[in-house]
């Protein structure tokens, strides 16, 4: 997929190197190959895209490893704020 003009395979040193190349170009901090992968999945997911079509879009074969990304769900865990929120306004019963 990536290689020297002569059809060659780059080494990993020569991948590394033209990504950070790239970055610096671009003023970012050095990454690392999957930081871009974690970072759309990321931003998938906060806009609320379902998880399972987050995972067809990584490849993944099963939603499990896309889990990880759920907590970043618009209202994500919300059903657990609101409980608490009902316990703390409803009369005290000592």
């Amino acid at each position: 997929m990536f290689c020297n003009g002569n059809g060659t395979a780059l080494s990993i040193f020569q991948l590394h190197e033209r990504l950070w190349a790239a970055c610096r170009t671009a003023g970012l901090r050095e990454v690392r190959w999957h930081d871009p992968r974690h970072s759309f999945a990321s931003q998938l997911v906060i806009a609320g895209v379902p998880l399972p079509q987050v995972q067809e879009w990584l490849g993944r074969s099963t939603v499990a490893m896309t889990m990880r990304y759920a907590h970043l769900a618009p209202g994500a865990g919300r059903h657990w704020i609101d409980a608490l929120n009902a316990n703390l306004t409803a009369p005290w019963r000592g």
